[in-house]
């Protein structure tokens, strides 16, 4: 296995995915469900949408002019409520309303190996793998998968 393409060869390809056609509620319930924080979004056809996470979720209920904000908010009582009843409101709509493909990074399947750690190390893991020409999703990478193609590496090029 050559060592530029031992990354995207060592990807996690059996993959929890999310339909775009999925409230947010349900995609919800089922991260909670496998224990995922986020998770690749795709259509019918496999085709990758973008990621959804409860981070985003989470951010999409608080103002943006309150996220970037220094001061302590702590004074605010009183605005769980109607925070709550935001992610109420967000529920029955679909998945696909809240991701892009094109807002999140991507590798493809032919993203050579220090350019995949290069990305791994700016926007953190998991990152998806899709096929360049249709755009469908064929794995993950993460630092944990990343780790092990490098040690794979180390051992291809001591035995040669």
């Amino acid at each position: 296995m050559s060592a530029e393409k031992i990354l995207a060869k060592l990807a996690v390809d059996t993959v929890f995915t999310i339909s775009d056609n999925s409230t947010v509620e349900d995609a919800l319930r089922a991260l909670t469900e496998h224990q995922h924080r986020a998770a690749p979004v795709v259509d019918d056809n496999g085709v990758y949408k973008g990621m959804f996470s409860t981070h985003e979720v989470i951010k999409s209920l608080v103002p943006s002019y309150l996220v970037g904000s220094e001061m302590n908010l702590d004074f605010a009582k009183g605005l769980s409520p109607i925070i709550a009843g935001r992610l109420r409101e967000v529920f029955p709509s679909r998945v696909g309303d809240h991701v892009s493909s094109e807002s999140h990074i991507k590798m493809t399947t032919h993203t050579r190996t220090l350019e995949a750690l290069r990305i791994l190390t700016k926007f953190g893991s998991p990152i998806p793998i899709v096929e360049e020409a249709t755009g469908i999703l064929s794995g993950l990478i993460s630092d944990q998968s990343a780790i092990e193609a490098l040690l794979m590496i180390e051992a291809e090029h001591i035995t040669e």
